[in-house]
């Protein structure tokens, strides 16, 4: 019981992990292009994408025990 609510509640919190820094770079994205388009934001935001992807991608492997592009170990639900 315990070892269902303790993974249930660690897929909540890397999910939201996940969606925190999606919204930042999406205001980083309007700034970049809206308010100051210039080569610096735009390198800037380039790494500030990849370095995102990173994340995302390590935090999917924390969640999953795969990475994204793999298919679901046998046994394990597919999402």
């Amino acid at each position: 019981m315990i070892d269902i609510a303790y993974k249930t509640f660690r897929i909540q919190i890397v999910r939201s992990l996940i969606l925190g820094p999606e919204v930042l770079v999406a205001g980083d994205v309007i700034r970049a292009v809206a308010i100051s388009p210039t080569m610096t934001s735009v390198v800037v935001l380039g790494a500030i994408v990849l370095i995102r992807c990173f994340l995302s991608w390590s935090l999917t492997l924390e969640i999953d025990g795969r990475w994204p592009w793999q298919a679901p170990r046998p046994g394990q639900a597919a999402e």
